[in-house]
């Protein structure tokens, strides 16, 4: 839908929050200054003339009016609370503004880790067995319904945050000790799920909210193997400061043409459960059966070129990074496009 002479004049907000730093786990879902100034230049490369960088903090709403914005270009992962990704969508759907990616509803229920299981369970994903804990005692009965190792991780967290070489545990004691330090660390929800056994990969899908699965766009998957000891290897926080720890392998090459296949429609399956919509990430395990197992999803994908996974595994696919940017921005210019016209009428 979109044409050149359309998106001329188009008022286009890249909004963000700021990684001021780069060693604080606080910031670790922000991005790098140089993150945000290659997404700027290849925003302006495709066209768009008229392109602020607009920092998500509390001036956001009166700096979206002082710039007339039709459309937001959303990297942001908010502030502080349990549904901070939806933030920003929240407020572009109060000032009437159209923006990339999932919207509201989707993003916050993709960052709660526990209610995202709940729902693809529904839907028959599998995922691995779990148990919550909400800083009150669980039940010796209830952990040992668990298939150890158990994997324990904060419910509300991105980027790897509370994940640790000390997450994965073997037996009940551990299992306690570690579930009440991460209680007490983040104050939230605490997912403890069955170890996957087996291949971790990830790998992206884009399209529309309404697309037929058909259409749904794959980039990936990406195999993660890591170069360590450890007994239970996991995506870390401290590991994904670092591409020493871990190398990736995309795209990958399965036994058989069924297994790709099958991995390809588990995607577009969490996609359409979740509600997503332009562009997600989903992580996932295979065990030693062939059982894909969904790990979780990331709603705001990172693209910082050259380093996070989409832009990698797009890159390894042939997919320039500004490719990349035109598939997540070009959906949301044509709602906007539609709308206008819709209007007009």
């Amino acid at each position: 839908m979109e044409t050149s002479s359309s998106i001329t004049n188009l008022h286009v907000a890249l909004v963000y929050n700021l990684k001021r730093n780069p060693h604080q786990e606080e910031e670790a879902e922000f991005d790098s200054q140089t993150t945000i100034d290659a997404i700027l230049s290849t925003i302006i490369e495709l066209g768009y003339k008229n392109v602020f960088p607009i920092e998500a903090d509390k001036n956001l709403v009166e700096n979206l009016l002082k710039y007339q914005i039709d459309v937001v270009f959303n990297i942001a992962e908010g502030l502080e609370k349990r549904s901070r990704e939806s933030q920003v969508p929240a407020i572009c759907d109060l000032l009437d503004i159209e923006h990339t990616g999932s919207d509201t509803t989707a993003l916050a229920i993709t960052h709660d880790k526990i209610l995202a299981k709940r729902l693809l369970i529904q839907d028959n994903i599998l995922t691995p067995k779990y148990v919550v804990y909400n800083g009150k005692s669980l039940p010796r009965e209830t952990i040992s319904s668990l298939r150890f190792p158990v994997i324990i991780k904060p419910s509300h967290e991105g980027s790897s945050k509370g994940i640790d070489n000390l997450s994965v545990v073997d037996t009940v004691e551990d299992f306690e000790t570690v579930m009440i330090t991460k209680w007490k660390a983040f104050q939230q929800p605490i997912l403890c799920e069955e170890y996957i056994a087996g291949k971790e990969y990830t790998i992206a899908v884009l399209g529309n909210e309404n697309s037929d699965l058909n259409d749904l766009q794959i980039i990936g998957p990406m195999e993660v193997s890591w170069k360590t000891t450890d007994k239970y290897p996991i995506y870390t926080y401290q590991y994904k400061l670092s591409l020493t720890y871990f190398s990736s392998t995309c795209p990958v090459k399965f036994d058989n043409e069924e297994q790709m296949a099958n991995v390809c429609m588990f995607a577009k399956r969490v996609f359409v459960s979740l509600g997503c919509r332009d562009v997600c990430r989903i992580d996932f395990r295979i065990d030693n059966e062939g059982s894909i197992y969904f790990l979780e999803l990331n709603g705001i994908p990172g693209i910082a070129p050259n380093f996070s996974d989409l832009p990698v595994m797009a890159n390894k696919c042939g997919i320039s990074y500004k490719t990349v940017i035109e598939r997540i921005l070009t959906p949301s210019v044509n709602r906007y496009i539609k709308k206008k016209l819709t209007k007009t009428q």
